[in-house]
């Protein structure tokens, strides 16, 4: 019964080393972006032309990449991602993009300069959540990782196609690294693809 058990091994989080160009930089944002939509897909994050992901250029932070209006999110590769700026010029790619995407991601990179990423989906539960107009209870080891570290965003008036209302979403948000928004569905941030992602 009593069995000696080995000692754990010890992980830590290695801190990824610095590109070596801007280029080299830009492919690898692009690369974990087009990969969070491919896994987005697979675990039907997505729902018909709703739901986007962005990513700061890493030269021109006024800029950010985002998917194409109409792409089907497990099928969106590297050469499909639009560069946009904050005026909504699409500045590299032939794609329309979603507006109600535009002015949300907008908004967020424009007023939370720290935030490399956004996510924005329409995930079934996180519909269904976001109806019940309340925050996650720290029940379990997912939800607690957002104790005070989400917002609501109430009331929910529409598809997102005025830039007043972009920015009432990025002030909902704060500080906070997520926010529900109201019979909506659910937005991320982080200082990486990763983490907005997860």
């Amino acid at each position: 019964m009593n069995q000696v058990v080995s000692k754990p091994r010890k992980y830590s989080l290695v801190e990824r080393a610095p590109a070596e160009s801007v280029e080299a930089e830009r492919l690898h944002r692009k690369q974990r972006l087009a990969a969070t939509f491919r896994l987005f897909s697979r675990y039907g994050f997505d729902q018909g032309l709703a739901g986007h992901v962005t990513v700061r250029d890493p030269e021109f932070p006024n800029q950010f990449w985002i998917n194409p209006l109409g792409k089907f999110f497990g099928q969106i590769k590297v050469s499909d991602l639009q560069l946009v700026d904050h005026d909504g010029n699409i500045l590299i790619g032939d794609k329309p993009i979603n507006q109600a995407g535009f002015v949300i991601h907008s908004a967020i990179h424009a007023a939370h300069p720290e935030v490399l990423a956004a996510a924005h989906t329409h995930s079934t539960y996180g519909k269904a959540w976001s109806a019940l107009g309340r925050l996650l209870d720290p029940l379990t080891q997912d939800s607690c990782a957002f104790y005070e570290d989400h917002a609501l965003f109430d009331p929910f008036s529409g598809v997102v196609l005025a830039a007043d209302e972009g920015r009432k979403i990025a002030e909902a948000l704060g500080s906070k690294k997520a926010v529900i928004l109201q019979n909506h569905g659910l937005l991320t941030v982080g200082p990486t693809i990763e983490a907005a992602a997860w």
